[in-house]
């Protein structure tokens, strides 16, 4: 695996205008804890699995990914992964959806669940195995098991986006979702920075 996304990648998700993205790290705190991985899919085509020497790696090609206007990236928790790679790179992500937040939006008493296995069972009849969530990422060589787990984190991101846009859209929220979703890098910067939350009296 290499340490950062291969110029096809980039060039299938510039063709496709969306690509999933998602981090597995050595904790929670993304002042403290490391990206241990990240797994980049567009949907229907190549997903890749990159993982870094913290010392010198600067994945310049997943950075331009997000620091792009053109391709849409969609997270599930985009809060999460966008603090650590704000971080750890400096990146200032553009365009950006969250499919937790749009469910948040959807299903706001969480009658579904609000986690990526339960959205993904509901809405794509897709059931997806999270035992590896916890193993250790930063092992030498990755199991077949851990790569599967990555690559099934965001093989389904971008079609369950789309089915909750779908809903939202019905429920006439869809603009509201969207809205919140242009939000979520000024929010990365307003944490990181630690600005707390500026909109409280």
């Amino acid at each position: 695996m290499s340490r950062d996304i291969s110029d096809s990648l980039v060039e299938a998700a510039l063709s496709s205008l969306a690509v999933a993205i998602d981090i597995e790290t050595t904790g929670l705190d993304f002042n403290t804890d490391k990206i241990a991985s990240v797994q980049v899919g567009v949907a229907s085509g190549p997903i890749e699995i990159v993982r870094f020497d913290h010392d010198i790696d600067r994945p310049e090609n997943i950075i331009s990914l997000l620091e792009s206007r053109r391709v849409l990236k969609v997270f599930h928790h985009a809060m999460f992964d966008l603090r650590f790679m704000r971080t750890a790179w400096g990146a200032v992500p553009e365009h950006v959806a969250c499919t937790k937040v749009a469910s948040k939006i959807v299903d706001p008493t969480g009658e579904v669940g609000h986690r990526l296995v339960d959205l993904a069972r509901y809405y794509l009849g897709v059931e997806i195995d999270k035992s590896e969530q916890t193993s250790d990422w930063l092992s030498s060589t990755l199991t077949t098991e851990q790569i599967a787990y990555a690559a099934n984190d965001v093989r389904h991101l971008v079609p369950l986006l789309y089915a909750l846009l779908s809903d939202l859209r019905h429920q006439g929220l869809e603009r509201l979702a969207l809205r919140c979703f242009d939000h979520l890098p000024t929010r990365v910067e307003l944490e990181v920075h630690e600005f707390g939350d500026v909109f409280t009296y």
